[in-house]
């Protein structure tokens, strides 16, 4: 395995791309809540539940959700969507 844990077909997704995904993917979501017209607890759920979500997909591709680094190279040992 490569030294910063991701497999070669992970390489094409650098983290600027998780990172304009994200931010596209979080303006979507923004503004489907918006819409919904949901009560506030079920929209912190909804928003919970994706928020774990992206934790998921930053991993899957090689990179902490908190720090944006390379899993090998992490050292908050924080890739929990509750971390600052």
């Amino acid at each position: 395995m490569p030294p910063d844990d991701r497999t070669p077909d992970d390489r094409s997704l650098t983290i600027f791309d998780l990172l304009t995904a994200y931010h596209r993917s979080l303006e979507n979501m923004k503004a489907w809540l918006d819409e919904a017209g949901l009560d506030p607890l079920e929209r912190a759920a909804i928003a919970d539940a994706w928020q774990e979500e992206m934790v998921a997909w930053f991993r899957e591709h090689g990179y902490c959700f908190v720090c944006h680094r390379p899993l090998a190279r992490c050292r908050c040992g924080k890739d929990e969507p509750s971390s600052p």
